[in-house]
Parts: structure tokens; C-alpha cells; sequence
């Protein structure tokens, strides 16, 4: 995942400042849903590597154009909050990295490992929508 995710971040950026960030979320959202449903339903050693790979792929198109997203957000406001915004973004991640193994292992505790990464691939797909939220940020972003 973590090779995955090293790839990824730069084709990510790259894809940031060309196209729509919101389509570089939405296919990183899609990438890390699938990623764990196929992880989650795959005893094949090919399977499990894809679903990694898928993973750490959608990780990296998740995050790397929250930044320049967060940026749009700050500029809309006319304030100059980019610090308390990118300090916040940090704490957020922060806690997701505390809380998801913990959450994780809890769901574990009640069902099996392949259940949790189809559960959790799952809801992750069920927020790929959200995503178009994001249109307004662009469309504002080149507007200005």
C-alpha cells in the first residue's frame, strides 16, 4: 500500500492542477472502496496485492488534492486562515490515524477481517456522491 501510495502522489498532483480536483476525489474514493471490497472478498494472493494496491492508490487521490481544495475554501472566506486550516487538516488526519485502527479492531472483534474491509470498502463507496459537492470549490476557484 505504502509503495502504492509513494506512486501515486505525484501522478496525483500532477492530475491536480489539470483536471477537476473533485474527479481526482471521486476516482480515489472509488479506488479505495473497491480496493477493499476486493480485499476483503479475495483468498488469492493476486486478489489481496490488487486490493492493496487499489488502497493505497485511492489514499493518495484522496489526499493530495485536499490541500489545494482547503486553499479554494480559505480564498472564498478572503481571510488568511491557510495556517489554522492546513493545522486542522493535520489534526484530523491525526485522529482518523488513531481512531481507525481502533474502530477497526473493534469491528474486527465482532467480525472477520474480510467482513470489516467489505463493510468499511462499502461505506466508502456509499460516500463517492459527496464528491460532487466538491464542484462548487472549482467552479469558484477559476471563476476568481
Amino acid at each position: 500500500m505504502t509503495f502504492t501510495y509513494l506512486i501515486c502522489r505525484p501522478i496525483a498532483g500532477v492530475y491536480s492542477d489539470r483536471i477537476p480536483k473533485w474527479t481526482i476525489e471521486f476516482g480515489g474514493i472509488l479506488s479505495l472502496g473497491f480496493g477493499l471490497c476486493i480485499l476483503g472478498s479475495s483468498y488469492s494472493l493476486i486478489l489481496v496485492v490488487l486490493g492493496i494496491c487499489l488502497v493505497g492508490a485511492g489514499v493518495a487521490f484522496i489526499t493530495t488534492p485536499a490541500f489545494p481544495l482547503l486553499a479554494d475554501i480559505v480564498e472564498m472566506q478572503g481571510s488568511e486562515g491557510y495556517g489554522l486550516v492546513y493545522a486542522m487538516a493535520d489534526i484530523s488526519t491525526s485522529a482518523g490515524m488513531i481512531a481507525g485502527p481502533m474502530s477497526g479492531s473493534l469491528l474486527n472483534s465482532f467480525v472477520s477481517f474480510n467482513t470489516s474491509c467489505q463493510v468499511v470498502g462499502m461505506l466508502c463507496l456509499s460516500c463517492v456522491f459527496c464528491c460532487l459537492h466538491l464542484r462548487h470549490l472549482d467552479k469558484v476557484g477559476r471563476a476568481e
